[in-house]
């Protein structure tokens, strides 16, 4: 199960070049530019900015990047370790406080959430079975990976959105490099996911310029 928006606290790190796992960071680590970003790499570079091995200023040259995003980066890592820098949390106004927050509180209620549901749509994030209605769906292994990474982060992150390129990252993160599709994939597999839904389908929301959602459909 992905539940990827629901990180661990991160415990106090004694070397800041350290990751979780206790590997020493160093120079010859940092990303190439140009390099997918995924949760890995991003942890690396905001550890080194974070340890003082390259400045924030650098970095920011160097991947062509805002200096709020890698602030972004290195709060998250402090706050909730490398899981929390699998999405990006400032999107349609809310505030890096307020995605914490909400992170926060969603771990309270359960560090790994089992279950979604909205409208006729149940989703059992252990079992990953999906059901519409009462009624069984099958999914395959990736669009089931799409309406969980949708779900977790409406559970996360309420009424917000979820880009296409975090979608792709989360979904193909573990792929081999030469054998990663389009991005453009993750638009046919949502639209054969919201066809297999059925009546449901409507509740994966594209917003424009922003990513999808699930939502309940407005009444006329």
């Amino acid at each position: 199960m992905l539940n990827s928006c629901v990180p661990q606290p991160l415990p106090t790190i004694q070397d800041p070049r350290r990751t979780m796992e206790g590997a020493l960071i160093t120079v010859f680590d940092l990303p190439k530019f140009g390099e997918r970003w995924v949760p890995s790499r991003k942890t690396i570079v905001a550890l080194a900015v974070r340890s003082g091995m390259i400045t924030a200023e650098e970095a920011s040259t160097r991947y062509q990047m805002s200096l709020e995003e890698l602030h972004e980066w290195t709060t998250l890592l402090e706050r909730f370790g490398p899981k929390g820098l699998r999405l990006s949390h400032k999107q349609e106004g809310m505030s890096l406080e307020q995605a914490a927050q909400n992170m926060q509180e969603a771990q309270e209620v359960s560090t790994q959430p089992t279950n979604f549901a909205m409208g006729v749509l149940a989703v059992d994030l252990l079992t990953k079975k999906v059901e519409v209605d009462g009624a069984l769906v099958h999914l395959s292994r990736r669009e089931y990976q799409l309406l969980e990474c949708l779900a977790v982060h409406e559970i996360c992150a309420p009424g917000t959105t979820l880009r296409r390129k975090h979608l792709y990252d989360l979904i193909y993160q573990n792929r081999p490099a030469d054998k990663l599709p389009e991005e453009k994939t993750i638009d046919v597999r949502l639209f054969k996911v919201r066809k297999k839904l059925g009546v449901a389908g409507q509740y994966i929301e594209t917003v424009w310029g922003r990513g999808f959602r699930l939502r309940l459909p407005q009444p006329a």
